[in-house]
């Protein structure tokens, strides 16, 4: 598995799970990944930090 797919996949955990508190030292450890680490990994496969696109997700735009 490449960082792509490990990504992929804490996008699709993300999405699946929008309605419990996600933080970012839970995706990092389901990663596998230090939490520094992740955050610059996800931060450049994705275009922004993983707070922000959750908070995009739950918020999208033109939506408040």
């Amino acid at each position: 598995m490449d960082y792509r797919d490990t990504i992929q996949e804490s996008l699709d955990y993300i999405e699946d799970n929008l309605d419990t508190e996600i933080m970012a030292e839970e995706l990092s450890s389901r990663a596998g990944f230090s939490l520094f680490y992740f955050y610059r990994l996800f931060q450049a496969l994705v275009g922004m930090p993983v707070m922000q696109y959750i908070l995009r997700i739950l918020r999208p735009p033109g939506c408040g």
